[in-house]
């Protein structure tokens, strides 16, 4: 699913978004979604997803943000029955005064079932984000294992965000886990980027690919694997320039 814009439109008109996604994984359903929005930076963009997963389905979302001036997106996963799988993971980029606001949420009723949320980011300028994961273990989802992380790659002093991982338990045989990090570019690998003959805005640029690339290619599908690339190369040749 792409949510685009005409670039010639961009930056001319407000536009605002409201959206809402509702998935139904049934018994032994494998699904695997690529969800990319990508408008223009001059609107405001909400969107909720709702996800139900049954028995023995098995659920790989790709949720990349990229646009929006104002961009609000709420995901709640609810795992009512056994051996589900979903994972997660979430991609997101800011620039300029641009906010992000994220939800994940895990509601996990059903045993022996895996929820994962593995997020990245980069924030450049002014750009400011929250990422709330609220992760659920409700009692009788025993030897069931919950997971949130969120690494935030921070190019400027001037960007800033928070991330608010929460995980509340009604069952004792279960894990869960959660971790969060925020990290200025790595001077280290700046340096020797830049003793190869790289400028510094292009080794900047070349280690928060590499930091998102990982996820990329996960994606099966090479030809929507290459585009989410190269949109993601002109969003930081765009913040370079």
């Amino acid at each position: 699913m792409y949510y685009d814009a005409v670039a010639d439109d961009c930056g001319l008109i407000d536009f605002f978004r409201n959206g809402l996604l509702s998935i139904i994984a049934e018994k032994e359903c494998e699904a695997e979604l690529i969800k990319v929005q990508n408008l223009c930076s001059s609107g405001i963009n909400f969107e909720t997803v709702k996800i139900h997963a049954l028995e023995h389905s098995h659920i790989r979302l790709y949720d990349i943000q990229l646009g929006g001036k104002i961009n609000g997106s709420s995901t709640s996963t609810y795992i009512p029955e056994d051996w589900a799988d979903v994972q997660i993971f979430p991609l997101y980029f800011a620039d300029e005064n641009r906010k992000i606001d994220l939800e994940h949420n895990f509601i996990i009723n059903g045993k022996n079932s895996l929820a994962l949320i593995s997020a990245r980011g980069a924030l450049k300028n002014k750009a400011y984000k929250i990422f709330r994961g609220n992760i659920f273990l409700n009692k009788g989802c025993s030897r069931s294992a919950a997971k949130f992380s969120d690494n935030t790659i921070m190019l400027d002093k001037t960007a800033a965000g928070a991330t608010i991982p929460t995980i509340f338990c009604d069952e004792d045989d279960v894990m869960g886990e959660h971790a969060a990090s925020f990290e200025a570019v790595n001077y280290d690998k700046l340096y020797y980027l830049m003793t190869r003959g790289f400028d510094e805005l292009s080794a900047k640029k070349l280690i928060v690919e590499a930091a998102f690339k990982p996820v990329f290619n996960m994606i099966d599908n090479e030809k929507i694997r290459e585009r989410l690339l190269t949109e993601f190369r002109i969003k930081i040749d765009k913040v370079n320039g």
